[in-house]
């Protein structure tokens, strides 16, 4: 195993768009949020994730600032923005009731696929805003920003 490359590296390029796919689970099946028909998942806020911190911190009268006697990782705030759309306005809105209550559980599970990975995540209740501006809703679409916690531990898989 090299540890230090020297010259270039080629990487290969490809214009085809990468295999991505979210699911999420509700009465014991895994739904699609990225099938192209009803949901797409939309760039902003893909992918990110907030890592926060439950410290244990001790002061003093007689030391200045505070000491952490120790700290475990808390839940994570990950973010995702849908475009859910319809053939007319009525199932528009019909799957984007869907997909508040897919992602308005007490506690269910979401997988994140890209390409030959797998990660599964153990979620709780998000929270959503939905944006049916007048450009959306001319085209049959809606925007569902969701915000949701995520336990800090998760599972990964390589898909083959």
């Amino acid at each position: 195993m090299r540890l230090f490359q020297q010259g270039s590296v080629n990487l290969p390029y490809s214009d085809e768009p990468m295999d991505i796919d979210v699911e999420v689970s509700y009465a014991g099946f895994w739904h699609s949020v990225n099938d192209h028909v009803n949901f797409r998942t939309a760039p902003e806020g893909f992918g990110t994730v907030e890592q926060t911190w439950r410290r244990r911190e001790v002061n003093s009268d007689y030391f200045q600032g505070s000491y952490s006697t120790g700290q475990v990782r808390d839940n994570t705030k990950r973010s995702l923005s849908i475009y859910v759309r319809g053939q007319t306005i009525a199932q528009m809105v019909e799957a984007q009731q869907n997909l508040i209550d897919w992602f308005t559980q007490d506690e269910y599970n979401v997988r994140f696929r890209t390409e030959d990975l797998m990660e599964t995540l153990v979620c709780e209740c998000a929270d959503y805003r939905i944006d049916m501006g007048h450009v959306l809703l001319h085209n049959r679409m809606s925007l569902v920003a969701l915000t949701y916690a995520a336990h800090p531990d998760t599972s990964l898989e390589m898909v083959l």
